[in-house]
């Protein structure tokens, strides 16, 4: 027979046992093209002339009905750990939709602030299926000075 203690254990075993976790899937937050929620860690898309590290992900993904919305991240590595900090660039990104294989873009997109380096992109919105280039860039008087392009597939 056990004791007290003895079903208490096993009274706790049994309701952990039966907890639902949540894990966290892998691909949890990718969106077209692969895009993943940026973890911040690390600098895959850099804006050169403003030595800062950028990411992306998609917010709400366009339909064929619907446009889309991104959010862009940029940051600078600390010298000291290598943990991300939040920068802005010193002009705000512009968002053009290329389709390479058939040489146009689509509908422009509108930026807009909304943190120390945080961009919300809408109007996200692709004219028909295929392969598509995102360039983010950034802009003075019209030139495009710097320039990330991600490839993707709609």
């Amino acid at each position: 027979m056990i004791g007290r203690e003895g079903f208490l254990f096993f009274l706790l075993l049994s309701v952990m046992g039966c907890a639902q976790p949540k894990y966290i899937k892998g691909n949890q937050g990718v969106g077209l093209g692969g895009a993943e929620k940026p973890s911040g860690t690390t600098c895959d898309l850099v804006f050169e002339s403003e030595g800062l590290c950028m990411s992306w992900y998609w917010v709400q993904e366009p339909t064929t009905q619907d446009s889309g919305k991104i959010l862009l991240k940029t940051f600078r590595l600390n010298h000291f750990d290598k943990t991300p900090v939040p920068a802005s660039l010193s002009i705000a990104p512009v968002l053009t939709l290329w389709m390479p294989s058939m040489g146009h873009g689509s509908t422009p997109s509108v930026v807009s602030i909304v943190d120390i380096g945080t961009y919300l992109v809408e109007d996200v919105f692709f004219v028909m299926l295929g392969e598509w280039d995102l360039h983010f860039q950034i802009k003075v008087d019209g030139e495009v000075t710097d320039e990330v392009v991600v490839p993707i597939r709609i």
